[in-house]
């Protein structure tokens, strides 16, 4: 069962967002992932056997920002942006009167992003696409690493 202090749960307002250090403001959506992906294994009859351990994988991530924010970006790392070292996501959630939870996105290198804009009010927005190795969420990972694996 889940626990809530006061009714509040964590919201968009609770996140920060930095890159190697540098907070990031100009943003409105970051999305990341990681699975195991196992495989049945079956034999003789119609019932499973039992399933693989699995590989690890992780899906392109992305990160929806303003113009201005996403030049900024581009600005830092500089010509050939994409194929500079690779770098940290930290997404912290923090609310008052909650624990703080911190998700580090391991091994990150842009991917590319998009362009153009539409009629309206609204700022432009750009997705920014990564590629990124490994997701800790409060210091742990989804699978332990093969090192520290006796």
């Amino acid at each position: 069962m889940a626990i809530t202090v006061n009714d509040i749960e964590y919201s968009w307002g609770d996140i920060t967002l930095r890159q190697g250090g540098t907070e990031i403001t100009g943003f409105k959506a970051v999305s990341y992932a990681d699975a195991v992906e196992r495989e049945a294994v079956y034999g003789a009859g119609r019932h499973k056997l039992g399933m693989t351990r699995g590989k690890y994988t992780t899906e392109q991530g992305s990160l929806t920002c303003y113009l201005k924010q996403e030049r900024e970006i581009i600005a830092a790392r500089g010509d050939g942006w994409a194929d500079g070292d690779p770098f940290e996501l930290e997404v912290r959630y923090a609310a008052p009167g909650q624990d703080t939870h911190v998700d580090i996105v391991e091994g990150c290198r842009w991917a590319g992003t998009g362009g153009g804009g539409e009629e309206g009010s609204s700022p432009l927005e750009r997705e920014m696409k990564f590629d990124f190795m490994r997701i800790k969420r409060d210091g742990v990972y989804l699978v332990a690493d093969r090192k520290s694996v006796v």
